[in-house]
């Protein structure tokens, strides 16, 4: 269905929205997209084999008048979160849009988000936005999530700027993004977090990146939730695992060897993680991670031997 142009003056933005069994919650979601203040938004959606309706339920949607929702065709096989948003960002038309924005499935977007970002990168000369969410749960309850700590020289490699859904992106950084991502599709498979490879593509090439504190997205925390606000007894238990197991380790290895710049001595000594490997990235713990309390977690995490 054809769509009336923007206003010149009005910021373009394309929305990529990785969906997997979402029906529950995507008029939510959508509709706190399509009423975006002071932007003009276009979706891109990818469904994951969704078997709840999500498609048909984003086809309904993108067949209302005045709205600009496409979708990409359906994936031959089960992908997972990063693996989709990844493919959005890969196969997504960039030229006529000032800005690319994420959004998860579930969450609920404040009116104003999408501009504000917008002009934290227009007035700040960034290359990427993100911010700090509050989580909420159907009981009513609801929590910050504060991602905005002073970023390391190395946090890139050991953590996310904060949840992708918050991610804003200038379309020159989306589309140097975009031609790394094409390059060498199988460099990024494996690739756990979509949030991460992104933020550590950011930093490692000297791109700013502001993580704003002021919430612009609630965070709906559920059963289904692929990665949530990491709370309580299961997601403590969850992380501990990751952290004794190996992955996490591995993932910070992949993450940090796709662009290495000035990290070989951090990569030498998480893969050899000898005693003395293990004090000197304690010591340095302040360098790796943004807030002080991930910082102590980390060194006696490195120091006890958890970290495997």
């Amino acid at each position: 269905m054809p769509h009336s142009p923007p206003p010149v003056d009005v910021p373009r933005v394309l929305v990529l929205l990785a969906t997997h069994n979402g029906a529950p919650w995507l008029d939510e979601l959508l509709a706190s997209i399509v009423e975006q203040q002071g932007v003009h938004v276009s979706i891109l959606a990818n469904d994951d084999q969704s078997t709840d309706g999500t498609p048909a339920l984003l086809q309904n949607w993108a067949c209302r008048a005045g709205i600009d929702l496409g979708l990409l065709p359906a994936s031959s096989q089960r992908l997972g979160a990063a693996a989709n948003f990844l493919k959005l960002v890969r196969e997504a038309r960039l030229d006529t849009f000032d800005a690319v924005a994420l959004a998860d499935q579930d969450d609920i977007w404040e009116v104003g988000r999408l501009a504000r970002a917008i002009t934290s990168i227009r007035d700040e000369h960034l290359a990427a936005y993100s911010s700090d969410v509050e989580a909420f749960w159907s009981n009513g309850r609801r929590r910050r999530l504060s991602k905005a700590g002073r970023q390391r020289r190395f946090d890139h490699l050991f953590e996310p700027a904060g949840p992708g859904c918050t991610y804003v992106l200038s379309v020159d950084f989306a589309s140097r993004l975009q031609t790394e991502l094409q390059r060498d599709v199988p460099r990024f498979e494996g690739i756990g977090y979509h949030d991460w490879l992104i933020y550590a593509y950011a930093r490692s090439h000297g791109d700013r990146w502001k993580i704003d504190p002021r919430p612009g997205v609630a965070y709906r925390q559920h059963g289904l939730n692929e990665l949530g606000a990491n709370h309580g007894l299961v997601a403590v238990s969850k992380r501990w695992n990751r952290l004794s197991s190996g992955w996490f380790r591995a993932q910070v290895l992949q993450i940090a060897q796709l662009w290495p710049n000035e990290s070989e001595d951090v990569i030498l000594r998480l893969k050899r993680l000898h005693v003395q490997d293990r004090f000197w990235l304690a010591i340095h713990a302040r360098s790796l991670r943004r807030r002080p309390r991930d910082q102590l977690a980390l060194a006696l995490m490195l120091i006890l031997g958890v970290l495997r």
